[in-house]
């Protein structure tokens, strides 16, 4: 063989020999780094402060503290130990001592989550706890770097897949403990209302007729909504959670904190509840005329609803509103006024309902913003939609939409005008500025010809559309509007 071929021979096993080495490396490497994120991932289990403040923070949401009792709770805190009225034990929080700082509102169910909370408070040493966490921490990185490899190497690859798969399990079952402990929480600290009834199991099978198919209504914010009949007669509709769907747990959660303390003619009436196992579900008044959007968007049905009847059903919209943003134990924004969420009883009264989106104030707020916008578009307001941003006139934005609505017989979103209009509000703006307000009107209702009525419903509805927030009226200011027929009213402004 010529000194070539072999200089080619060596070399080819030199870069064979390199890549097995490499492999090796690589292989080593990998197995480290999968023992670290386990490790790392158990490791949370010391880091308690995130979760604890981010719960104890949400429960000093849903309470009015006119006195400052808690000033110091802020979301942005690496620790609540530190703050008034909590007690730790090797930082994690074990008393909650609020009995007599006079605090009204709604007990939030994120306590659940601090699952380490006593009857008792205890106090311990924030420096001893600095020293504790900080030395595990160190011994934890120790272990990862020094005998990470060791262990690994006698691990082969279907049991670091195991660990991995086992460790992600525990995840998702301490995540389904703490789910139905709020869930449970939600029960005792909002169901111990007297006018409330626990219907068993039983009751609601019967009733509903092992939620048959023929008895289904719709479907709700949270899950799936059917009609019953007790033994006595009595109506009900029955909104079943859907198992296992975190965003309906939350709706459904915030129905029963809400609707749990709000009693109004137009809201629609929470009868009781009904807790098996997994199954959650909300007992309401049965609606036998179903919603608003079943007559007003329906050509042939619209017309049992005359102008007096569509009055009633706008001011009745009009002050349920004003319960909730003014006169209710705390001012709740709805964030969801539309057509199909507003209820006709047997009378054709109308009944707010679904507030799984709705937020909670003290009385002295009365806006918000958030990152998770939520609603219907078509009843958006603009300020709402495209940033974030809340408040009672987001809601008096929604209520102009659902005017108009009511006036026309038409939709807003998904309304054309031989094509030159995507809604009904920019059609709207155009009748009014040139005066031709009356071609907006249902023709059902203009057999007769147009009102002064029928006006003064489109100026209102065009008050509460504007797109400036400051320029639309108040709750207090459109009841007033419509329970006035001398009330002067304002020319809208349209940008």
């Amino acid at each position: 063989m010529s000194p070539y071929c072999k200089q080619i021979q060596s070399t080819l096993t030199v870069l064979l020999f390199l890549k097995s080495k490499t492999q090796r490396i690589l292989s080593e490497i990998m197995k480290l780094l999968a023992f670290g994120l386990v490790l790392l991932s158990f490791l949370q289990s010391f880091a308690t402060s995130d979760y604890q403040v981010a719960a104890l923070y949400e429960m000093r949401m849903q309470l009015s503290d006119d006195g400052g009792v808690l000033k110091d709770w802020k979301d942005n805190q690496m620790t609540p130990c530190n703050w008034t009225n909590i007690d730790c034990q090797d930082n994690k929080v074990i008393a909650i001592t609020l009995s007599s700082s006079s605090l009204v509102g709604i007990l939030s169910p994120s306590i659940a989550k601090i699952t380490t909370l006593q009857q008792w408070p205890k106090t311990k040493s924030n420096v001893w706890i600095l020293v504790v966490v900080s030395s595990l921490l160190g011994v934890a990185l120790c272990i990862i770097f020094c005998f990470g490899p060791i262990v690994f190497r006698s691990l082969s690859k279907g049991q670091i897949r195991n660990f991995v798969l086992l460790s992600k399990q525990r995840v998702r079952d301490r995540s389904n403990v703490i789910v139905h402990r709020d869930v449970e929480l939600v029960w005792e600290t909002e169901g111990n209302n007297p006018d409330f009834t626990f219907f068993n199991y039983s009751q609601v099978l019967d009733a509903t007729n092992d939620f048959s198919v023929e008895n289904k209504l719709g479907q709700g914010g949270f899950g799936l909504v059917y009609k019953g009949r007790l033994p006595d007669g009595l109506e009900i509709a029955v909104k079943r959670l859907a198992s296992h769907s975190m965003q309906g747990f939350r709706e459904f959660r915030n129905e029963v904190q809400l609707i749990a303390k709000l009693q109004h003619r137009n809201l629609v009436r929470l009868l009781g509840y009904c807790s098996h196992g997994e199954e959650k579900m909300l007992v309401y008044e049965y609606m036998k005329n179903k919603s608003l959007d079943f007559f007003i968007f329906d050509e042939k049905r619209r017309t049992l609803l005359n102008l007096d009847k569509r009055l009633v059903i706008i001011e009745g919209i009009a002050q349920g509103l004003l319960y909730l943003h003014k006169h209710s134990r705390l001012r709740v924004i709805h964030r969801d006024v539309k057509a199909s969420n507003i209820l006709l009883d047997h009378e054709m009264n109308p009944k707010i309902s679904d507030f799984g989106m709705a937020k909670m104030f003290s009385s002295n707020d009365n806006e918000g913003n958030t990152e998770r916008v939520v609603g219907t578009y078509g009843y958006m307001a603009p300020e709402y939609a495209s940033e974030g941003l809340f408040s009672t006139k987001s809601d008096v934005f929604s209520f102009g939409v659902l005017i108009l609505e009511i006036i026309t017989g038409e939709r807003n979103s998904g309304f054309y005008y031989h094509g030159n209009f995507l809604n009904l509000l920019g059609y709207a703006w155009k009748l009014w500025k040139e005066q031709r307000w009356p071609e907006l009107v249902d023709i059902s209702l203009a057999t007769n010809g147009c009102t002064l009525e029928m006006m003064r419903c489109i100026n209102i509805a065009l008050l509460c559309v504007q797109e400036n927030v400051i320029d639309r009226p108040t709750t207090s200011d459109v009841v007033a509007m419509l329970g006035s027929e001398d009330m002067a009213l304002p020319k809208p402004k349209h940008l």
